[in-house]
């Protein structure tokens, strides 16, 4: 968040359609899957900030953890999959105070992910689709060499478009897969110290979500699947918003172009019925 002073304080559809199409297509199925799968997810996350000019104010980075449970219902041709993840931890802050001197601290990552997919096989090898996704993160910046952290939640939705192709490979099936999207829905909520609990708009978010996946059976319904992803999530910078201390106006804040790559990886263990 990019805040400077002023003379008070302080400045600084397509996918719904393809599910409800995936939804109509299953009361014809003449072949039917169920799968569920839990495991644990690991990512490298990386954040970075900039300001106007390219100059980059803030790098973050860190590991996260946390459990991941998908489920999907193959239809004939068409695929509905729901995934659930909760990757928490803590990145070191490589950054600068409001004034522009360096600072070292770190920040609290707690990260919802919700996702649901809608594909359809065109092929044996290819599989076009849309997805939704949900992602909130929470951002609690310490406090360090005399300059006061604060907290921030990120709250996004987004819609995508994508291509798989899936194929066997040795005794299991490799998946690739490569997704794009846009926010149709974007807030950022922020504490500064001693101000009133703000609500900053973000600017145009751009997402990409590159996969690749690997999948083994270990008998007759069960199987257990490898996943390794690179994502980049760019976030444009938001409109200025007016800043308060017990409802008196002290000053406006925007937050500043951002960008946040993750890099996860999974092991989960399924079963289809």
């Amino acid at each position: 968040m990019k805040v400077r002073p002023c003379s008070l304080a302080v400045r600084k559809v397509g996918l719904f359609s393809g599910l409800m199409l995936a939804l109509s297509g299953a009361a014809a199925c003449t072949d039917t899957a169920i799968t569920v799968q839990a495991g644990h997810l690991s990512e490298l996350s990386d954040w970075y900030e900039y300001d106007a000019s390219g100059h980059q104010l803030v790098h973050e980075s860190g590991r996260l953890n946390g459990a991941l449970l998908a489920a999907a219902v193959q239809c004939d041709r068409w695929q509905l999959a729901a995934q659930m993840a909760e990757p928490n931890g803590d990145r070191l802050y490589d950054g600068q105070t409001n004034t522009g001197s360096p600072v070292l601290s770190q920040s609290a990552i707690r990260q919802r992910q919700r996702q649901l997919q809608a594909s359809f096989a065109l092929t044996e090898h290819w599989q076009i689709g849309g997805r939704w996704l949900y992602q909130s993160m929470g951002r609690d910046i310490a406090s360090a060499g005399g300059a006061s952290g604060y907290p921030e939640r990120f709250d996004w939705q987004l819609l995508s478009l994508g291509a798989q192709w899936r194929a066997a490979v040795g005794p299991g099936q490799l998946t690739m897969a490569a997704w794009w999207g846009q926010q149709v829905q974007s807030t950022m909520q922020i504490t500064l110290p001693g101000r009133d609990q703000t609500v900053l708009p973000l600017g145009q978010i751009r997402h990409m979500d590159l996969a690749a996946s690997w999948r083994m059976p270990l008998g007759v319904a069960w199987h257990v699947q490898a996943d390794v992803g690179y994502r980049r999530t760019e976030i444009g910078e938001g409109a200025e918003t007016l800043i308060t201390r017990s409802g008196v106006p002290v000053g406006v804040a925007h937050q500043p172009r951002s960008v946040l790559v993750s890099r996860p990886v999974s092991i989960q263990l399924g079963y289809t019925f």
